[in-house]
């Protein structure tokens, strides 16, 4: 598990630092980024997530490493807030990814037969109470994300309800930042915007959406009061 997610953290470093060379090279910097590391890196990232368990440091490398990407993509400085990159960007969390995933998969070894390995397995390890890091982890998101939820849920519905449940937890991140006052009132759903490019103009105009402008730093830089 060590060397898992030892490879899991180089990978995460190297595609974030092949998504700056390829920006150099994009016509449009926010579509080419967007694009190449949600259809390329991110099922990289993930594959196996249904059944693997990291550590919550790999996963928030991970996170940082998307960030990264999405504030290059959008050409907005360092310190420029994770929800308003998030937000405009339109990607989920990897805990968001691993939750869907692995939420999907217990409702499948729910739905399977018994005569299969895999159901066999699953049911043995709750008829003997075996509490494995597995079953921990997936109780831990299910709780998180679809708490509300009773019963047997559809793919969709588990989709949905993960959505939701990060939704509402963005939401509440950013009524804690008050230079997002501004950007909440246009903004309530995790979505890409398309009126980004490589200008200059559109990385202000993110700026002063997300209430980051340096204008004050530069003033008090230059300008003697």
């Amino acid at each position: 598990m060590e060397v898992q997610e030892k490879a899991s953290v180089t990978k995460g470093k190297r595609n974030a630092a092949i998504m700056k060379h390829r920006a150099l090279w994009g016509y449009n910097r926010y579509e080419v980024l967007r694009g190449l590391w949600k259809g390329v890196m991110v099922p990289g990232l993930t594959f196996g997530n249904s059944v693997v368990c990291m550590k919550s440091e790999v996963q928030s490398g991970m996170d940082v490493n998307q960030r990264t990407v999405g504030r290059l993509a959008l050409g907005a400085h360092g310190k420029t807030t994770n929800e308003a990159v998030k937000g405009d960007m339109g990607w989920t969390g990897f805990e968001v990814r691993e939750a869907q995933s692995k939420i999907r998969f217990e409702e499948r070894l729910r739905k399977m037969k018994e005569s299969r390995w895999a159901g066999k397995v699953f049911r043995y390890l709750y008829r003997k109470s075996v509490d494995t890091q597995w079953r921990k982890r997936t109780r831990r998101l299910t709780s998180k994300y679809t708490a509300s939820s009773g019963g047997d849920m559809a793919t969709r519905s588990i989709k949905r309800k993960v959505r939701e449940a990060e939704r509402t937890y963005w939401m509440t991140a950013m009524e804690k930042k008050p230079a997002l006052s501004n950007y909440r009132k246009g903004k309530n759903e995790i979505r890409r915007e398309r009126f980004y490019d490589n200008s200059r103009g559109s990385a202000l105009l993110f700026e002063a959406r997300s209430g980051c402008l340096r204008t004050r730093s530069y003033k008090a830089r230059f300008c003697d009061e």
